[in-house]
């Protein structure tokens, strides 16, 4: 069983666009028990602060965020039951700061894409998370 396998993969950053191709195919060709069980494990296990943050882009934070972002592009079926909430819990983690000094954008582009708002096609507990993002101050 290939999702079995995830957690065993080195995501070295040269390997980076050669792992988005591998992982993206797998998770278009499982189904919800295998992205449920294996898969969100492993999707859940790149969200971790880069060690040092001039190294963002050698990190599985990077990868993780392109690796969504390939599963969304796709129309992965499980995008807005995993997906989805996985990324909006994830960026407003305080220990990996990605809205820290980007604040102002990640709303205005969630609201571009309707992701905020009464229109928005989002679980109102993960909106309501995001949203308190508006009402805090910066650091």
């Amino acid at each position: 069983m290939l999702f079995a396998k995830l957690n065993e993969l080195s995501i070295l950053p040269e390997l980076h666009p050669s792992l988005l191709l591998y992982v993206t195919s797998l998770f278009l060709a499982g189904d919800l028990p295998m992205w449920l069980s294996h898969g969100f494990k492993f999707l859940l296990s790149l969200w971790n602060p880069p060690p040092d943050p001039s190294a963002f882009e050698q990190s599985s934070l990077s990868f993780a965020l392109k690796l969504h972002l390939c599963l969304s592009d796709t129309g992965w079926a499980g995008w807005k039951l995993i997906g989805l909430p996985l990324v909006f819990r994830s960026t407003v983690r305080p220990d990996l700061r990605l809205v820290d000094n980007h604040r102002e954008e990640f709303l205005a582009a969630l609201k571009r894409g309707r992701k905020l708002g009464p229109s928005a096609d989002v679980d109102p507990v993960l909106l309501s998370e995001v949203t308190q993002l508006e009402g805090t101050d910066r650091r």
